[in-house]
């Protein structure tokens, strides 16, 4: 079976010379409905990375509201770059 192999904007298209027939793969955005943020916790202290304003960020929690709580008052932010 001999299968030529191209690729138009992104996208793959597979055609079998033999059958004649073209398979077409789409890539899938791995960013599309992804989380904002992911949260992590060592049993004290809670997490969270994620992207906020056109930046990376790791944030921490520092009371019990958390992250549903008020930056600099419930939660902090430790790290950030863009």
């Amino acid at each position: 079976m001999q299968v030529t192999i191209s690729q138009i904007s992104g996208i793959l298209v597979l055609f079998n010379q033999t059958s004649g027939i073209n398979v077409t793969i789409t890539p899938i955005n791995p960013f599309v409905n992804a989380p904002q943020y992911i949260e992590y916790t060592d049993g004290v202290e809670i997490w969270r990375k994620g992207a906020r304003d056109g930046e990376m960020v790791i944030d921490k929690t520092i009371t019990a509201t958390g992250f549903s709580g008020t930056e600099n008052i419930d939660w902090v932010n430790k790290w950030s770059v863009s």
